[in-house]
């Protein structure tokens, strides 16, 4: 993106843009922000910053009514907002941007609770007992959560807590100079943990790959209806005008998904391509184009829907049979077909793996519901060998 702009800037300086079409050429090269990206950096901005003001309004309400307030009180007061974030994380799910959120203030409550625990019983445990503890208490949900800001939040509650157990091994006294200026000891034991995070960190990126990208360069209806249906099969999203782009986790390689993208209608004139080392901003916006809880939805809906037809599909007379496998396969089929095959670090791919196998002993059951109806009638078939289709995808499936 910052490439583009210096050159636009270039081509002005050097008289081959005019001055007064600046801001169409920052617009179509994608540097300008368009009005979808206004709404989701406002919307995440608003959700942010409704959460902290949320937070910081029970902060203050707990620290001036403190006195005021039984212990059943307080421990009603934060455990009925940590159940309230966990309730939101249910309903929005985790792949939503409110979600995320609640997760995050769940973790931040959960630390509150424990200090809590440690004031109302005087349990006597060392202070970095409780960052410790915390830290372990949500473990379970950072994994899960697959967010940055989880993550931080974790390492800086392990880091703390290894900084307050050696100050007290050496008996100092406990203070924010003290936690800047720690033990040699600690010292080194926070930068071979956060060494150790920073390499596992740059590894799982380097494990989800790059990007394939395609270009457009040729123009027309015909070309345009050719690239958005093989781009449609091919799990591609739009990044800026002209530039779509997918996860690079295809088992083919790059000259068998040109072909492919070729034979499904993908204009001769596009660049197919790959990019890696995006800017952070970019990669970042690149991995939210799909819409995860959507994808997500729907496979639980449709496992379920399957699940339900598979149990009483042998109960049902052979028309009746065949017309439901054909229909609810099909719907089934078609998700699958198009599915955009992400990554685990974008989507998860248990619920998408388990509808896979669904849909193949649905298959099975499919099978057998039109065997019988076309026995009826004497009407020969031909038992063709069972999943043919469905144990390979677009380029071989992801890798």
């Amino acid at each position: 993106m910052h490439d583009a702009r210096a050159e636009i800037l270039q081509w002005v300086n050097e008289g081959v843009l005019p001055r007064e079409r600046v801001h169409d050429a920052l617009r179509t090269a994608g540097v300008t922000p368009s009005a979808a990206q206004w709404r989701d950096f406002l919307e995440r901005s608003l959700t942010w910053l409704g959460a902290t003001l949320v937070a910081a309004a029970a902060v203050y309400f707990v620290a001036a009514n403190w006195q005021a307030l039984g212990r059943y009180a307080k421990f009603a007061l934060i455990e009925g907002a940590l159940v309230v974030a966990l309730a939101c994380v249910w309903w929005r799910e985790l792949d939503s941007l409110a979600g995320r959120v609640a997760l995050f203030a769940a973790a931040v409550l959960t630390g509150v609770l424990l200090a809590l625990v440690g004031q109302v019983y005087q349990t006597g445990a060392d202070t970095f007992e409780l960052f410790a503890l915390w830290a372990a208490a949500i473990t379970a949900w950072v994994m899960v959560g697959r967010q940055p800001a989880l993550w931080l939040l974790w390492l800086a509650l392990v880091n703390i807590a290894v900084v307050l157990y050696f100050r007290i091994l050496a008996g100092q006294a406990m203070s924010l100079t003290g936690l800047l200026f720690a033990p040699r000891d600690a010292l080194w034991v926070v930068f071979v943990l956060d060494a150790a995070a920073l390499a596992l960190w740059e590894w799982l990126a380097s494990r989800t790959g790059g990007w394939l990208a395609v270009h457009a360069g040729a123009s027309g209806r015909s070309a345009q209806r050719g690239r958005a249906r093989a781009l449609r099969l091919f799990g591609f999203a739009p990044l800026r005008p002209g530039v779509w782009v997918r996860p690079d986790n295809l088992a083919a390689a790059l000259d068998d998904v040109r072909r492919e993208l070729g034979d499904l209608g993908l204009p001769a004139g596009d660049l197919v391509c790959t990019l890696s080392e995006l800017d952070p901003a970019t990669d970042a916006r690149a991995r939210r184009l799909w819409d995860v809880a959507a994808l997500r939805r729907t496979y639980r809906r449709l496992g379920a829907a399957l699940a339900a037809s598979e149990a009483h599909l042998d109960r049902l007379t052979p028309a009746a049979a065949m017309a439901e496998s054909f229909v609810l396969g099909g719907k089934a089929l078609r998700e699958l077909v198009l599915d955009p095959l992400l990554p685990e670090a974008i989507c998860p791919a248990a619920e998408r793996d388990t509808l896979l196998d669904q849909m193949r002993r649905y298959d099975r059951l499919g099978r057998l519901a039109w065997g019988r109806l076309l026995q009826r009638f004497d009407v020969p078939s031909l038992r063709t060998p069972v999943d043919s289709r469905l144990g390979a995808s677009r380029a071989q499936r992801a890798s």
